[in-house]
């Protein structure tokens, strides 16, 4: 069984997995020995009895690498099942399904969120002469997309989510700021077609 050298070599999902028995607090010392093997065969993406076979030595050397920060770098775009993704980093380029998409699915600390956020913030799109081309998927598509998701390098994952996670309350001030102004606009509507009323009856009184 290969193990993962880096967070590089760590899916999303089994990250996740990871995360999740990361917050279990040991009793005793042989809890602590059977949670380092859970954990390893969390980060390894293999079950229980493979895990138990993993040398001690390889075990330290995953509780070395757990250790270890995941890199903030945020990915532009990547390729996943041959499907070129640009990450929409810019809330204000989002429309209003996919913000309504992000706001709910970061409130979930869980593989779907995750894979959910990566869906509504990821733009599908392929190669032009000059330029992209954006497409939307095949709802046929959506379910397996959405499970590749979780297969990508946590190294992907994590950024783009802990970004929009930080962000979102700055993105949710943004949209109730634009609805304010929205509503300004539409109340001035309002009184101008109340003026022209008005005046229409002033004429008829005439």
């Amino acid at each position: 069984m290969k193990l993962p050298k880096s967070w590089d070599d760590v899916s999303t999902a089994n990250y996740m997995r990871f995360m999740a028995l990361n917050k279990i607090e040991p009793k005793d010392n042989a809890d602590k020995i059977d949670l380092l093997i859970q954990k390893a065969g969390a980060l390894c993406g293999c079950d229980i009895y493979t895990a138990e076979k993993i040398p001690i030595s390889e075990l330290s050397k995953l509780k070395e690498l757990a250790d270890k920060p995941i890199s903030g770098k945020i990915y532009k775009s990547f390729k996943l099942n041959g499907v070129w993704f640009e990450v929409i980093t810019n809330p204000k380029k989002l429309d209003a399904e996919r913000y309504a998409g992000v706001m709910e699915a970061i409130k979930k600390d869980s593989i779907q969120g995750l894979k959910q956020t990566m869906y509504y913030i990821c733009r599908p799109y392929k190669l032009g002469l000059f330029r992209r081309k954006y497409y939307d998927l095949d709802e046929a598509d959506i379910p397996d997309m959405l499970n590749a998701f979780g297969e990508l390098p946590v190294t992907i994952t994590h950024p783009i989510a802990f970004f929009f996670s930080k962000i979102s309350k700055e993105c949710t001030n943004y949209l109730l700021q634009y609805s304010d102004l929205k509503m300004k606009e539409i109340a001035k509507e309002v009184d101008l077609a109340k003026e022209e009323l008005m005046a229409s009856m002033d004429g008829l009184k005439q």
